[in-house]
């Protein structure tokens, strides 16, 4: 098993990323509102200053939210997963639609 997490950058993609999903037949997935270290740096005031250089340079000024999708997926079907999502995400405009990573998962444990 694979936890496959999605940092998705371009929301445009959400509807196509759960269809992909769906006929795939991923049972279920995790989906939180997210955004990154660079947008909470350019937000606070305190460490604002530290956007100065190369963290500045490449990020885009208006950074939005993004989403954080995760799924526990048996290992093959993630990787068929992944390529889908990694095809779909080549066509966005862009400069960061988002990337995909996955861990191993040792142990799934239900909570009554």
């Amino acid at each position: 098993m694979l936890v496959v997490v999605i940092v998705l950058n371009d929301l445009s993609y959400m509807d196509d990323i759960l269809e992909v999903f769906v006929r795939l037949g991923v049972r279920g997935a995790t989906i939180v509102d997210s955004y990154g270290m660079a947008k909470a740096l350019r937000e606070s005031e305190s460490l604002n200053y530290l956007m100065k250089g190369p963290i500045d340079r490449a990020v885009p000024e208006k950074a939005l939210e993004s989403k954080t999708i995760f799924s526990v997926i048996e290992k093959a079907q993630a990787e068929f997963v992944i390529k889908t999502i990694d095809n779909l995400l080549k066509d966005s405009k862009s400069e960061s639609a988002g990337f995909i990573f996955s861990l191993p998962v040792y142990s799934i444990n239900p909570i009554k």
